[in-house]
């Protein structure tokens, strides 16, 4: 279930119809900025929820599901017209176009990246404040990072970087000011 709270000074109060029953259980969410729109990885799905001016979570007409992947973690543009998942199953960096009237998706693309040293592990996929850079952690695989093109959605895997175990023989030392 997803639970929602309006928040005040000192007080937690759950939003009409909150929880809501999902059916699955949630990997990753991510709220638009509009605050329109509530997407929900699950198993093998992404799923969006309408976000009521009441805080109220409702299933649109034509169904929950808007996009068929497996993916660990969610994030939006600033923008509020894409949305980003980074695949589970896969090294893939999924990009989706919002409909910002019904929070359905348009697959853009599934960027590749690739995996030189370290334990594939994919953790978290986060937008720069531009909106320009993408980010993809992943263990100790290191960290992807893409360039997006936010007027056409390409997103293009640029660099890599390794995580690497250094050990270093120094006698620490202190600095005043």
């Amino acid at each position: 279930s997803v639970s929602g709270f309006a928040v005040g000074t000192g007080t937690l109060k759950a939003v009409p119809s909150s929880p809501l029953a999902l059916g699955y259980s949630p990997a990753a969410m991510v709220v638009t900025p509009s605050n329109s729109f509530l997407y929900v990885a699950g198993p093998a799905s992404i799923n969006v929820y309408s976000i009521g001016t009441d805080g109220s979570l409702t299933v649109p007409s034509n169904g929950s599901t808007v996009a068929v992947a497996t993916v660990v973690s969610l994030d939006v543009s600033p923008d509020g017209n894409w949305l980003f998942g980074l695949d589970g199953l896969q090294q893939l960096l999924d990009v989706y176009q919002i409909n910002t009237s019904t929070g359905g998706l348009t697959a853009v693309g599934a960027v590749p990246y690739p995996i030189v040293d370290g334990v594939w592990i994919p953790r978290m996929v986060r937008v720069s404040p531009n909106g320009a850079l993408v980010f993809a952690a992943l263990g100790t695989a290191g960290d992807a990072i893409f360039t997006f093109n936010t007027a056409t959605g390409v997103a293009v895997h640029v660099e890599h970087l390794n995580l690497t175990t250094n050990t270093f023989n120094s006698t620490p030392f202190i600095t005043v000011s």
